[in-house]
């Protein structure tokens, strides 16, 4: 059981860096018939659902190439939460990623599931999952690449547990024992699958002392979908949450380093004027005083470098 949260003792990440800033690409793949994120939610019941699938493969076939190439023009680290069905089902768009990523080393894949449509995949139980996601990233990209950060699709942690993850996760009851057992099982060292904090955490277990996991929140404060679909934000409004949210944890006197994820989907901020403001946005946020842009592997070397894991 990860019973047990210790927090990771890190006053500044580098050069005197306190807030780190974690771009995180949403790559995903969506299954026709099982719906998905809709900008005209009134037409997602038709079948075929023009409106809806072609808004997410605009954001596949042009949203992914606009926003490599900003973080690649502002020479910016970047983590890709991608689907690995991607690989087989999107080679063009596959391939966009693995150019950039070579051209830039501060580009990195991370494990996102097999598809965000998980009712598409619901005959596999979530270990299965895991591993044949990791498994088909490690055989294209070779042993060296195998993921080890993870973002689960859709937050859609397991069913199948039997006790409540400690007192501090009560409300999330049955599910994070056993995402948590199956992603250490399939060598991950770090997960996002948590929206409650802004400081980098351990997830360990009473009963085996050798098991754990790092936490690297997700804020939802900073999620594409949460602004600018939920909420309804314009590109303009968007940007300067992103602005105002950083700038104010800058701002604060703490003991930790903060981290500060930011949630991207090629078919939200991938889009003309959403990645217009968000290209702002980005500059701006580089001005901020002891702010600086990682990926999820830069902050894991940075934590092994100072035997903190």
């Amino acid at each position: 059981m990860f019973d047990i949260r210790e927090e990771i003792s890190i006053h500044q990440w580098t050069n005197n860096c306190q807030i780190a800033v974690v771009p995180i690409i949403n790559s995903e793949v969506f299954i026709s018939g099982h719906g998905g994120p809709c900008i005209q939610a009134h037409l997602s019941h038709l079948q075929p659902d023009i409106a809806n699938n072609g808004w997410r493969d605009y954001g596949n076939r042009q949203g992914t190439q606009r926003l490599l190439q900003i973080f690649s023009d502002l020479n910016i680290s970047v983590s890709i939460a991608m689907n690995s069905y991607l690989i087989d089902k999107e080679p063009k768009i596959f391939g966009e990623i693995q150019q950039f990523s070579k051209e830039k080393q501060n580009i990195e894949i991370i494990g996102h599931g097999l598809t965000n449509s998980l009712s598409a995949v619901k005959h596999l139980t979530f270990e299965e999952q895991v591993k044949q996601s990791l498994d088909q990233i490690e055989q294209t990209l070779g042993n060296k690449q195998r993921p080890t950060s993870w973002l689960t699709p859709g937050f859609a942690a397991p069913e199948n547990s039997s006790d409540v993850l400690g007192k501090y996760y009560c409300h999330l009851k049955k599910k994070l024992f056993s995402l948590i057992f199956y992603l250490v099982k399939n060598g991950i060292r770090m997960s996002l699958d948590a929206t409650n904090d802004d400081i980098l955490y351990k997830l360990k277990s009473s009963i085996d002392k050798e098991k754990e996991l790092i936490i690297l929140p997700y804020s939802i404060e900073t999620n594409d979908i949460s602004l600018c679909l939920s909420q309804g934000y314009t590109g303009e409004q968007y940007s300067q949450a992103l602005i105002d949210y950083i700038q104010q944890l800058s701002e604060e006197k703490s003991s930790h380093a903060r981290v500060v994820c930011l949630g991207l989907h090629t078919f939200i901020v991938g889009t003309p004027a959403k990645a217009f403001h968000f290209k702002k946005a980005i500059q701006q946020i580089k001005q901020i005083p002891n702010v600086a842009f990682f990926n999820c592997q830069q902050l894991l070397e940075i934590l092994q470098n100072r035997n903190i894991q």
